[in-house]
């Protein structure tokens, strides 16, 4: 095989043509006797010099094409930053200012996250911040804090014993006055002076 047959348009066009790969002839004479001896196969001199230099094309026609993609220019840098960029900056510059305000669920960072929807969108930072906040009362809610118990104050209490108040404690007991009064006769309902 020649090398003009793996020319990929270098200089003539931008884009190769064809799918990369170097042109076979088919030799329509008289094929090879190929002995086959189970793992080895007997070939002319010809035949393997033909199939080594085939190889050195096909490998010289991809590194070429390499060459050629590498010198494609790729997208040009616009003065305007990608959304996924945007998005990115938004929420690093949200999460810090979160942190910053709540420092304890810093700790408790994969469970949150577990919580978090960004109903919002990702366009502001305070957006993402409300979102954050959300996902801050679901975190608190689902995983309550276990309150400190203050040991002494339960000493202190368990020693108080509980006095009855028929005794009183030390001083005299008032008269509970009943809810009812007692009945009054129905003469003295109405006092009249006669």
């Amino acid at each position: 095989m020649s090398e003009e047959t793996l020319d990929l348009n270098v200089g003539a066009e931008d884009t190769p043509q064809g799918d990369g790969q170097p042109e076979i002839e088919e030799s329509s004479s008289v094929e090879p006797e190929l002995k086959d001896d189970g793992d080895t196969i007997q070939l002319s001199k010809g035949e393997y010099n033909k199939l080594l230099d085939e190889k050195e094309n096909y490998k010289k026609g991809l590194l070429s094409a390499k060459e050629k993609m590498k010198l494609t220019p790729k997208e040009s840098k616009s003065e305007f930053l990608p959304k996924q960029d945007f998005y990115k900056a938004n929420e690093k510059e949200a999460v810090s200012k979160f942190i910053a305000e709540n420092p304890d669920m810093k700790e408790n960072w994969a469970g949150l996250v577990q919580h978090y929807s960004d109903k919002r969108g990702r366009d502001t930072v305070n957006s993402i911040v409300q979102d954050l906040d959300d996902a801050k009362t679901l975190f608190q809610k689902h995983n309550p804090q276990k309150e400190a118990e203050d040991k002494s104050a339960q000493a202190d209490l368990s020693k108080e014993s509980a006095e009855p108040l028929a005794k009183g404690r030390g001083g005299d007991v008032k008269e509970v006055k009943p809810l009812l009064q007692r009945r009054t006769p129905v003469t003295e309902w109405y006092k009249t002076t006669e």
